[in-house]
């Protein structure tokens, strides 16, 4: 899908929120798996009283995992999702595991995004961001330039790269550990 008809998209679901080929690589290559899996293959995510451009980056994150193999569903419990004022903390979004398993998997993700930076932000780099930290949900870590050379995740940190996409690379990690 692209980016235009993925925005519009987002802007008719946005409205209803209130308060390039893949790289051809096993999980193995280059692994960015983050320390913490997500405990099971269906989330839960819970985004209530976002701004608009919080509600399109949670579409956007969801959309992308479902990619994989984890599922997202509205409903409580397995990744809470906010925007707000946190200051200048030096991220403009921000997952982490607040409640982690005998297993060392993550049962609740709690993912931010800080309204501080991203108030200036544009539509699509809300979506690329709400990518991002969704990615971190699946059990993704950061790329770099030696692991995403063509710029075609959502994991490479920083605005310069806009995609709003896990690559193919990103969905085989997910995949290789749910």
């Amino acid at each position: 899908m692209s980016w235009t008809r993925r925005l519009l998209a987002v802007a008719a679901a946005s409205a209803m929120v209130v308060a390039a080929a893949p790289l051809a690589a096993s999980p193995g290559w280059a692994s960015h798996d983050w320390w913490a899996d997500p405990d099971n293959a269906t989330q839960y995510v819970s985004s209530v009283s976002l701004t608009s451009n919080g509600g399109s980056a949670v579409w956007n994150g969801r959309f992308e995992l479902d990619r994989s193999d984890v599922n997202t569903a509205v409903g409580n419990g397995d990744i809470n999702v906010y925007d707000g004022y946190y200051g200048d903390t030096g991220w403009a979004g921000q997952a982490d595991c607040i409640n982690v398993t005998a297993l060392a998997d993550c049962d609740v993700f709690e993912v931010k995004f800080n309204q501080t930076y991203m108030d200036n932000y544009t539509l699509q780099e809300w979506m690329k961001v709400g990518c991002h930290e969704f990615g971190h949900t699946g059990g993704l870590d950061h790329r770099t330039t030696s692991t995403d050379g063509d710029l075609n995740s959502c994991m490479r940190t920083g605005t310069a790269n806009l995609s709003l996409d896990l690559d193919q690379h990103d969905l085989d990690v997910i995949n290789d550990d749910v």
